[in-house]
């Protein structure tokens, strides 16, 4: 638990726009500790309350109702800790036991998902930053939770006996800057339950997280699609390959290329991390991926290829460099480019992430991707989460007709909607088609013009119509006869 200098109580109040939330202000009259944290530890919080700066104590909650804050890890590592501040108008209010901390996974704002981890009945200390790093009172099972970069876990306390600020109660502070979108969230069931913070009022929550990381050294490979090439990363030009240590994470490096290769090709451009960067010779390279780096300065003219990104779940996430963005998406690049993908863990239905293939090939059951353009033709790379069949799928089958195709899906279901997409050269068409008693949909697609076809079952849906699985779950050619 890390002490936090005691606040002067301002005399001025704000009510807020939400029914039953107001809040008194307060200003720092000298430091806002941080908990103390390691070199390979990172505090994850979407406030920046700092010397000085002025907060408001937030209430009044009423029993059971929670505060959560949406935290967006960095890099791969660890939650281990859990820093919450609460405060009180009365210098000499005492400590507090809530009813419960929790961590749950993103879900879909402002309802969180999952519960990851729940920490009951937690001591809570007017005027602490209060830092959890143990599941139990004996400080003998810490908090490990493993998280990967581009997740968002959801971290909230909630309250046992409610609170009353303008008699003293304690309660959580925000900070008094506008409120991060998607960033803050309310569970109160006067208001409908799970709400947007930024709908009822302003300012950020001071809900904290811990992310142990890994080894945060880095190391940056110069190259060139010319070997021999000149670069100057500090010191003076330097024959390709060669590569920069000694480098943190966060840190940056200046590279010049020289104006002509050693067969006296002009400088073209520089790529980073297989990707376009820059058509300058003198950049400045940023180490702020969580992982080693590699720029190259290309001398030779570029043969542009494409990659298609795709999944067998319906708007699944991939990162490509710049974000993860719903797949189905493609990526410029070119012969002889590296490409680095990275699938998120899990599917938009919560499915894990199984493994990737490439070409048709499975080649890596780890959530990174990474490949060389080197095939003279474009690639494409495919995230698969429900692994070569769906759970409640028995078999597909698909017929040509004249002018249609029908397909039969046997399922394990008693009710539910199937999807069936038939596409070729000549057109295509869709069909969905309810689910029988029988476990049985049969979908008939009509007016398609004679040619050769690929039906595709595309997804299926329980009996509340929740999605069970999307994709390409099975697929059957057919002869279309006119």
């Amino acid at each position: 638990m890390t002490k936090v200098s005691r606040m002067s109580l301002h005399s001025s109040r704000r009510r807020c726009a939400g029914p039953s939330f107001g809040s008194l202000i307060l200003s720092l009259s000298a430091i806002l500790a941080a908990a103390p944290v390691l070199a390979d530890e990172i505090v994850l919080q979407n406030e920046n309350l700092r010397d000085g700066d002025s907060g408001y104590i937030v209430g009044d909650f009423a029993p059971h109702e929670e505060a959560a804050a949406w935290l967006t890890v960095p890099f791969d590592g660890h939650i281990i800790a859990v820093q919450i501040l609460w405060w009180s108008i009365d210098n000499g209010a005492d400590p507090t036991i809530e009813e419960n901390i929790w961590i749950r996974k993103a879900g879909n704002f402002p309802r969180p998902g999952d519960e990851i981890l729940r920490l009951p009945a937690p001591y809570m200390v007017p005027f602490y930053l209060n830092e959890f790093r143990y599941k139990d009172e004996q400080q003998q099972d810490p908090i490990r939770i493993p998280v990967t970069a581009g997740q968002t876990i959801v971290v909230s306390i909630e309250f046992s006996e409610g609170t009353d600020i303008r008699n003293g109660t304690p309660s959580i502070v925000r900070d008094i800057s506008t409120c991060r979108q998607q960033k803050n969230a309310l569970y109160a069931p006067n208001l409908g339950g799970w709400v947007n913070w930024c709908n009822i009022s302003s300012g950020n929550f001071v809900i904290r997280a811990v992310l142990e990381t890994e080894d945060l050294t880095r190391v940056l490979m110069i190259r060139s699609d010319q070997p021999g090439s000149l670069v100057d990363a500090g010191g003076g030009y330097r024959e390709t390959p060669f590569d920069v240590t000694g480098l943190e994470e966060g840190d940056s490096v200046n590279l010049t290329a020289f104006q002509f290769s050693q067969q006296g090709d002009p400088f073209v451009q520089w790529n980073l991390d297989g990707q376009f960067f820059s058509s300058n010779r003198a950049i400045t390279v940023p180490m702020n991926t969580g992982d080693d780096r590699t720029a190259t300065a290309v001398y030779t003219d570029l043969v542009e290829r494409t990659v298609f990104v795709e999944s067998d779940v319906e708007a699944a996430l991939v990162d490509a460099g710049q974000g993860f963005q719903p797949t189905p998406f493609t990526l410029s690049t070119a012969e002889g480019y590296s490409v680095t993908l990275r699938a998120f863990s899990f599917s938009p239905f919560g499915d894990p992430f199984q493994y990737w293939t490439l070409d048709g090939q499975r080649v890596s059951d780890t959530t990174t991707l990474t490949f060389e353009m080197n095939t003279g033709a474009d690639r494409t790379a495919r995230a698969v989460y429900l692994g070569d069949a769906c759970p409640v799928l028995e078999s597909f089958k698909a017929k040509g007709g004249s002018g249609k195709a029908t397909t039969t899906t046997q399922t394990t279901l008693t009710a539910g909607k199937v999807t069936v997409e038939c596409s070729g050269t000549s057109g295509s068409g869709s069909k969905s088609k309810k689910i029988k008693p029988d476990g049985k949909a049969k979908a008939v697609i009509k007016n398609l013009p004679a040619g050769d076809y690929a039906c595709t079952l595309r997804k299926i849906k329980d009996g509340a119509g929740e999605t069970l699985c999307s994709g390409d779950l099975a697929t059957e050619n057919v002869t279309v006869t006119p």
